[in-house]
């Protein structure tokens, strides 16, 4: 188990499970993981919308083979993301879903009234209206055993409540000169159950007689009715099954107490779940049992001991990965119980990358599905491989893969700064400017043979005068100060030393044939002569007269 609680790692580990929008390509996880992400702040549109494609004409999750308990919790997860575009659809299906419970109470109806008269029941089966007219005589029913109780089955009409589960019957008692009170009742034994109370002239009753099954009209589940009918009363349906539920369920379970208290508010329940806390602060010590005691006991300001203890055990029980039991459900369920309030960091579907389960940069997984060409490979850098698969796993052309004890065939197969030479990746500094900056960049023709190469300028720490003459020579060796001075390119080969020799060559070349030309001419012996003219007689330099070191000349009169 982790030592140190992170609620981060935690949502971090569920949002990693999203795959193209589902979790698991389950129905169940990815509602879980939409309410616990939802409630946190993480983006959810992507998995709503993998919701929308599971679903089916009849509204119903999954469409190949839908499911009550599924159904149920996807109008959960809608009910958290605040959509209710299909709840009227969802709860049509549900009701038409549900299966007679066979209970062994009986439901009644009461009109209590100081007035006689008529009142009439109408009910609509097989897209028939069916009207049924019974006398009321100050209270009483003198035609259904003179009693102040009007047993439904066996007076209006022979096992109508146990055939037809979820009916709705509307009562008119307007030629009643008094307004009467309108009640249905349901009656088990000693108990009985008020269930509608109309101070009116009129009133419409649904008998909430069913159960839900795992599937439309299959025999009674108590773990789907719960859960299905929490989902009826988040969407505030008048459907419910209360009474199977009540007459059914275990009261020593704390996920059935839990989820009692979620449907009906009963206070009870929250007691009986507070007496069966462990010492240790799990609830059966369960992950998901515990869970749903803290989202019950939440509701109320009377159990803040009780709801801390539970946090304190599901902190320990994290794991190292961020998970609990490294299952989806029970993650999410945790998490969205006891963590939502937690400071964490959401996802984005805006920061300009692809993470957090996204199948592109900001679109699929948790945020909306790809546009074509917009799903990137599964790598971009090496730290992305290094995420999915571990250390050492690189990034090459968008795919990760493991390279063989440091080999390489191009830069590609090596890390960031370093360059494959000769099979290895080594580091380099290179800036890849064209210019062999050896000293301030510590480039050489080895570990950056782009910019430094024999025949640039410049004797690196790689070349020497037998190997690269042309940059290392006597007298072409330039020296690097380290300063950022710039060499031209390279010219063509044989540099600029070959064509000063071209140049004298043909220069010499020249100066013979001009002077063999000016010998056949007689030219050179009229030029010879200008030099061979007697010289003009020199005259005599004028002596100036001699003035001992350090004397000086006589001052003249006036100054």
């Amino acid at each position: 188990m982790a030592g140190n609680f992170s609620a981060q790692t935690g949502y971090d580990w569920l949002s990693e499970q999203n795959t193209e929008g589902g979790f698991n390509s389950d129905i169940s996880s990815t509602a879980w993981a939409i309410m616990a992400l939802d409630a946190a702040g993480y983006e959810t549109a992507g998995s709503v919308d993998w919701l929308y494609e599971q679903m089916s004409t009849s509204y119903c999750l999954p469409s190949s083979s839908c499911t009550n308990e599924e159904t149920a919790l996807a109008a959960l997860a809608l009910k958290e993301v605040q959509d209710d575009t299909y709840f009227d659809d969802i709860n049509n299906y549900l009701s038409s879903s549900m299966s007679s419970a066979s209970g062994a109470g009986s439901w009644y109806l009461e009109v209590a009234t100081s007035s006689n008269g008529t009142c009439t029941a109408s009910y609509e089966l097989n897209n028939l209206t069916t009207e049924i007219d019974f006398d009321v005589d100050e209270g009483y029913f003198p035609d259904c055993s003179d009693s102040t109780f009007l047993d439904i089955d066996k007076c209006l009409q022979e096992n109508l409540i146990s055939n037809n589960p979820g009916i709705t019957i509307d009562i008119d008692c307007s030629e009643l000169e008094s307004t009467p009170v309108i009640t249905l009742v349901y009656s088990s034994g000693s108990t009985y159950y008020l269930l509608t109370n109309e101070n009116s002239k009129s009133a419409e009753i649904t008998i909430n007689n069913g159960c839900f099954g795992k599937s439309s009209g299959s025999s009674c589940s108590i773990e789907t009715s719960l859960y299905t009918g929490w989902a009826l009363d988040e969407m505030d349906s008048i459907t419910n099954t209360n009474i199977y539920l009540k007459e059914n369920f275990d009261s020593t379970d704390i996920e059935h107490n839990a989820l009692m208290y979620l449907i009906t508010e009963d206070i009870t329940y929250l007691e009986d779940i507070a007496d069966d806390q462990k010492s240790d602060g799990s609830f059966d010590r369960s992950y998901i049992s515990t869970s749903l005691a803290i989202l019950a006991l939440s509701e109320s300001t009377s159990y803040t001991t009780e709801i801390d203890n539970a946090k304190s055990w599901l902190r320990e029980e994290q794991t190292d990965e961020g998970s609990w039991g490294s299952s989806i459900v029970d993650t999410a369920m945790v998490l969205y119980t006891a963590f939502s309030d937690e400071s964490v960091s959401p996802s984005t579907c805006d920061d300009g990358e692809q993470n957090q389960g996204e199948e592109g940069i900001d679109c699929g997984g948790p945020c909306e599905a790809c546009g074509d060409g917009e799903v990137l490979d599964e790598c971009t850098i090496d730290s992305d491989c290094v995420t999915l698969y571990g250390d050492g796993y690189l990034c090459d052309l968008g795919t990760c893969s493991l390279p063989s004890s440091g080999a390489c065939e191009t830069d590609v197969d090596c890390d960031s700064g370093e360059v494959c030479l000769d099979g290895a990746c080594i580091i380099s500094e290179c800036n890849y400017d064209g210019n062999c900056e050896y000293g301030s960049w510590d480039e050489n023709s080895y570990n950056c043979p782009s910019d430094c190469y024999c025949g640039d300028g410049v004797c690196d720490g790689y070349e020497s005068e037998s190997d690269c003459s042309s940059d290392c020579g006597e007298e072409d060796v330039e020296v690097d100060d380290g300063s950022d001075f710039v060499f031209d390119e390279p010219e063509a080969e044989g540099g600029s030393g070959f064509l000063v020799i071209i140049i004298i060559v043909i220069l010499l070349i020249g100066l013979g044939v001009g002077g063999y030309f000016a010998y056949s001419k007689g030219y050179l012996d009229e030029i010879i002569s200008k030099f061979n003219k007697p010289k003009a007689p020199a005259f005599p330099k004028q002596q100036q007269p001699f003035r001992p070191m350090g004397s000086r000349p006589p001052a003249q009169p006036g100054r």
